[in-house]
């Protein structure tokens, strides 16, 4: 029999009931008292489970729970705690009169429990998967019936839905999207790259507007393994470089397509260190000795780059929130997706960010990729004759890193617990060593 994780060792007073959130015997017994017999009234839980996660110290914790009723049904809720009663004034604009089943306000915890595909801040959501607008929004661009299928979901922030014939690969993706931008952006930036770049070797899928939901982009679907599988996969070490180069070439190419009119937001090397900073002040409140970890990693690397970043870093297109992930591999075809936060700036914003996710993915794996991500990084820059990113890179890798670890504990609340095996611990660990190996 398997241990639960042990309970974190803080309490946040201003969400004094995030003890629901690690615990799942107590998560199932708020939920089978207080929601399930109104959310679902025929039914009685049988399992919960928590799929994901996203912690704001002091501030609010949303999660995400599979529900298992004892009649064999199924279904989703997101589970929101708040510091202040601000939910509640929200959940009353978004739901009104006749939605008693698709969501509930908890007054005393301070929680609003809603029903998938139901997000008060992706109000598309649920119009797009009901069948008639499901369908309507596809016929333009194909005349076969589509069924759709929950690809990711982050709650409050995005959603890919394949659409795809029965028992057949999806033929378009709709992603729905927080704010109104995201989608036109998204398009924009695919017609440009897909003019400039798509050879068939390196591809960007075609993306298509939703006049009627502009939170909503229609997308060309695209096959081909998440990098960190491809390299599982590879038969030797070899193949492993060879995926790497060709992610590399792609990164390269892709920066090299003028960032005027598609990318207005910049971001460069003092953001990445700045954004980081901020995020740790708010764990301060829930784990000081992580912060304080973190906090002097953050110090030495500022003190690095006052005496190494130059001042002035010539611009280029940067994808804006490059993982692993987004580089689908087949063959010696890639595929580069999720573009929607494309913005300008240095490239070893991109190139930091990517060697970073990749260390992260080889911990998940249990594997030692950072000969690959130096082979990543050596390519780059020969194919960008600057030997002078490579510093700039790797001290963006170990601000990555510091980021990840943060956001690590804030998405993986209910498993963090005093073990120094744990992933926060993990990605401070490298990016200490990243520091380490900075050039003096």
């Amino acid at each position: 029999m398997t241990n639960p994780p042990p309970a974190p060792s803080f309490y946040d007073k201003r969400l004094p009931h995030l003890e629901l959130v690690w615990s799942p015997k107590k998560m199932r017994g708020f939920l089978q008292t207080l929601a399930v017999p109104r959310l679902f009234p025929r039914e009685h839980l049988r399992d919960a489970s928590v799929l994901s996660m996203e912690y704001h110290p002091g501030r609010r914790c949303v999660s995400h729970h599979g529900l298992l009723f004892e009649s064999g049904a199924a279904a989703w809720v997101v589970v929101s705690f708040a510091k202040d009663d601000r939910l509640k004034h929200t959940a009353a604009e978004h739901y009104g009169a006749g939605t008693e089943k698709q969501a509930l306000y908890l007054a005393d915890q301070r929680c609003l429990i809603e029903v998938f595909p139901h997000d008060l801040e992706l109000p598309s959501l649920a119009r797009v998967l009901q069948r008639e607008t499901f369908e309507g929004l596809l016929r333009p661009y194909t005349a076969e019936t589509l069924e759709p299928r929950i690809l990711s979901y982050r709650p409050q922030t995005a959603c890919v839905i394949a659409c795809a014939p029965r028992r057949a690969l999806p033929a378009f993706a709709l992603k729905v999207m927080h704010g109104n931008s995201a989608a036109a952006r998204l398009v924009s930036v695919s017609d440009v790259l897909r003019a400039r770049l798509d050879d068939g070797r390196f591809v960007i899928p075609r993306a298509y507007a939703v006049e009627s939901e502009p939170t909503v982009a229609l997308m060309e679907y695209m096959t081909g393994d998440p990098l960190a599988i491809a390299l599982l996969g590879a038969a030797d070490t070899r193949r492993q470089e060879a995926i790497v180069t060709l992610a590399a070439e792609a990164l390269h190419a892709l920066h090299g397509v003028p960032a005027g009119g598609l990318a207005r937001d910049r971001r460069d090397l003092s953001d990445l260190i700045d954004y980081t900073d901020r995020r740790n002040d708010r764990l301060l409140l829930a784990s000081p000795e992580l912060a304080a970890r973190a906090d002097r990693l953050l110090a030495l690397l500022r003190d690095w780059q006052e005496a190494h970043v130059p001042h002035q870093v010539a611009d280029t297109l940067l994808h804006g929130d490059l993982k692993a992930s987004q580089f689908l591999v087949e063959d010696s075809r890639i595929a580069l997706v999720d573009l929607d936060s494309a913005r300008q700036g240095d490239p070893a914003v991109d190139l930091g960010n990517f060697m970073a996710d990749l260390r992260r993915e080889a911990a998940w794996a249990g594997q030692d990729w950072r000969a690959l991500g130096g082979r990543f990084l050596q390519e780059y820059a020969r194919l960008a004759h600057d030997p002078g990113v490579v510093p700039r890179a790797l001290f963006a890798e170990a601000c990555s890193l510091v980021r990840m670890a943060v956001r690590s504990f804030r998405h993986d609340l209910h498993t963090f617990g005093s073990s120094k095996r744990s992933m926060p611990d993990r990605l401070l660990a490298a990016a200490a060593e990243c520091v380490a190996a900075l050039p003096s």
